[in-house]
């Protein structure tokens, strides 16, 4: 899941803010959420630093009466999370130009002044995130992208320890380091060698790269997480060559 946050000293603007963007991802069906939304800057760089945040989407006001402004907060974002998307949304429109002198490199430079228009950019904004998301080879590479429902969602493969078939007939249950996610889909599609998705069950494809130890004796296979699995007599030499 993808997270956002959002930085604005106002906190009736915050509130609407991040009502707006929860309901608009939401009826979009886009795998993002608000994870926080503050009025402190300082309370926002030390969650992402505590919490080690890659790639987040930073929706920052400009005057936060704080030390901090929102160029500045961003920059610092920046040093800590090198992948962020960081989108300015403020009332002063003469310091679009301050965005190049603090290299924040914003996606957008939005105005509140017309409130129809903000949130049809910032609507836009997050629909190119997800746009690029999906065309980024680089991406595609580190993550695996499946349908749940309406929802389109991006799972680092590092987070995945092993597929396998749901008693609900068509669906595969994804589990995960932390949780169990089910989506329709074909076990035989999942197999990617080159990724080390190895099918080493009828039923079952583990990521090798997750295992802690295969009892060949009991064919079972633990993973990192302390889940175990079952495999073949067949399919255990996938694991072994």
């Amino acid at each position: 899941m993808q997270k956002i946050y959002i930085c604005e000293d106002d906190i009736t603007q915050l509130q609407e803010l991040k009502e707006y963007i929860t309901n608009f991802t939401l009826l979009q069906g886009y795998d993002m959420a608000v994870d926080l939304a503050t009025t402190n800057p300082d309370e926002l760089i030390e969650h992402i630093r505590k919490n080690k945040v890659l790639g987040g989407i930073y929706f920052l006001d400009i005057n936060l009466h704080h030390k901090l402004t929102g160029f500045s907060l961003g920059n610092k974002i920046k040093q800590i999370d090198e992948s962020s998307k960081i989108i300015i949304v403020t009332g002063y429109e003469e310091f679009s130009n301050l965005t190049f002198k603090y290299k924040v490199e914003a996606m957008d430079y939005i105005l509140k002044s017309n409130p129809v228009n903000m949130k049809k950019r910032i609507s836009e904004c997050l629909n190119t995130i997800v746009e690029r998301a999906v065309e980024n080879p680089n991406i595609s590479r580190n993550v695996f992208k499946f349908k749940d429902g309406d929802i389109i969602r991006f799972i680092n493969y590092k987070d995945i320890m092993f597929f396998e078939t749901s008693t609900t007939p068509h669906k595969i249950k994804i589990h995960l380091d932390n949780g169990i996610i089910e989506f329709y889909g074909k076990i035989k599609e999942i197999v990617n060698e080159e990724l080390g998705l190895i099918k080493c069950h009828e039923s079952i494809v583990v990521n090798k790269y997750n295992i802690s130890e295969i009892n060949r004796k009991t064919r079972t296979i633990r993973m990192k997480n302390g889940e175990e699995t079952i495999c073949s007599t067949r399919l255990i030499k996938n694991l072994l060559d």
